[in-house]
C-alpha cells in the first residue's frame, strides 16, 4: 500500500522534480488565483500566445510578477523589458530579421559573451545558432513574448533613427544604471554555476 501511495504522490506532482508551470508558480505566490489561471487558459487557446503573454495582455499581471515566475521556471534568469535601456550598439549582432521571426533581443556585450532577451530560453538550437554566428557565448534572459516582440521592434526602429538607446515605458535615467548593473551581477552569477 506504500508504494501505491507513492507513486500516486509522484503521478500527481507531489515529492517530484517536476517543474512547476508558470501558472502554478503565480498561484503559489499568491500573484493570481486558480480562477485567473483558469480564465487565462481559455484565452490562451483563442490568442495563441503563451500563457505569460496572455495575463499580460488580459491585464492581470505585471510584467516584473510574470518575468520573476518565468524566471524561476525556466531556471535562467529574466529580464523586464519595460523598466530596460538597452544600447542599440548590440543590436548590429543579429538582423531584425531573425530577431522578429525567432523573438530574440541583443542587450548586450561583455568580454566573449552577448546576453540576449528570449521567449523561450530552451530554445539550445538557436543560441548554439547565434553563438556560432557572433562568436559569443550566449547569455539567455527570459522575456514575456509580446513585451519582448513590442521591444524587438522599437529597438530596431530607434537604431535605425541613430539613436544610441532604446528605453523601455518605465525606464528611468536612474534605472538604466541600475539595469546595466543588474544585469552584469546576475551574467557574474551565472558563470559562477
Amino acid at each position: 500500500q506504500g508504494s501505491l501511495q507513492s507513486e500516486t504522490r509522484n503521478f500527481l506532482g507531489f515529492g517530484s522534480s517536476r517543474k512547476l508551470t508558470v501558472g502554478e508558480i503565480l498561484v503559489r505566490r499568491k500573484v493570481l488565483g486558480r480562477a485567473d489561471i483558469d480564465r487565462a487558459l481559455a484565452q490562451q487557446g483563442m490568442l495563441l500566445l503563451p500563457i505569460a503573454s496572455t495575463l499580460h495582455r488580459m491585464g492581470l499581471a505585471d510584467e516584473t510578477s510574470l518575468v520573476n515566475a518565468l524566471s524561476e521556471h525556466f531556471g535562467v534568469p529574466g529580464i523586464d523589458l519595460g523598466a530596460s535601456t538597452i544600447s542599440t550598439e548590440a543590436l548590429t549582432l543579429i538582423p531584425r530579421d531573425v530577431a522578429s521571426s525567432h523573438h530574440v533581443l541583443p542587450l548586450a556585450t561583455a568580454d566573449r559573451s552577448l546576453q540576449v532577451a528570449v521567449a523561450n530560453p530552451e530554445q539550445k538550437t538557436l543560441l548554439d545558432e547565434i553563438s556560432f554566428a557572433t562568436g559569443r557565448q550566449c547569455l539567455p534572459f527570459v522575456a514575456i513574448q509580446v513585451t519582448l516582440d513590442e521591444a524587438i521592434q522599437q529597438a530596431y526602429e530607434a537604431r535605425r533613427r541613430g539613436e544610441k538607446f532604446w528605453h523601455g515605458a518605465r525606464s528611468s535615467a536612474d534605472a538604466c544604471t541600475l539595469s546595466n548593473s543588474f544585469v552584469n551581477l546576475l551574467m557574474k552569477v551565472n558563470k559562477n554555476q
